[in-house]
């Protein structure tokens, strides 16, 4: 409940003392709107709020009931049915209007630009990349370090055998066979191994 200031009900003398209270008839109903517009704020509030832990204890009560829980779920069914579209679509939009008083800004991982993706883009807020050439150009960079190092493990294990088949090679590594098999014949092609085709499964060796 608010009260009136000083200024609103205070009489003052010719010398600008305070003689006395008093309200004017407009005064008075302002006053009155004011107290009357908050006692219906704090009884809405406390209506509300003994609602809610009146809800709360009912709930409890019933929410091992499987009858309860049945029928729980099927109203939600059916508000979704009625509501949904229409509560998605506002909850989308309130996303965007945060997003565009709020962008996040993103740094690309390969040229350091940063950039700021819409709302929405491929459902996603943040991106690792600006662009798809800098993302090709990063993943071909994980590529060829993957790939230097794989070939050192099938050329160490080459050089420690005599010879060896491309299903030999897998059994001893943790790749696959299409991927040691491709990567023996980057070796042999490189001329770091050879490749002996006179029988098959073909053998590869340093010698």
């Amino acid at each position: 409940m608010s009260f009136a200031t000083l200024e609103e009900v205070a009489v003052y003398d010719d010398e600008g003392r305070v003689e006395g209270m008093q309200f004017d008839s407009r005064e008075r109903r302002i006053q009155q709107w004011k107290e009357k517009k908050e006692d219906q704020e704090f009884d809405l509030l406390i209506t509300k709020l003994r609602q809610h832990k009146n809800y709360r204890a009912w709930y409890t009560r019933h929410q091992d009931n499987p009858v309860f829980r049945e029928r729980i779920k099927q109203h939600n069914q059916r508000m979704r049915a009625k509501h949904g579209k229409r509560r998605y679509a506002e909850a989308r939009e309130q996303r965007a209007k945060e997003a565009a008083e709020k962008p996040i800004i993103n740094v690309c991982e390969e040229c350091g630009k940063e950039f700021v993706r819409e709302f929405g883009y491929k459902r996603k807020r943040t991106a690792k990349f600006c662009g798809r050439s800098c993302r090709n150009r990063n993943h071909a960079k994980t590529r060829n370090r993957n790939s230097e190092g794989r070939k050192a493990e099938i050329l160490q294990l080459v050089r420690s055998r005599y010879s060896v088949t491309a299903k030999e090679a897998t059994a001893s590594l943790n790749m696959s066979l299409a991927t040691v098999r491709s990567l023996l014949n980057v070796l042999a092609n490189e001329g770091q191994i050879n490749k002996d085709k006179d029988e098959i499964p073909f053998r590869y060796s340093i010698w």
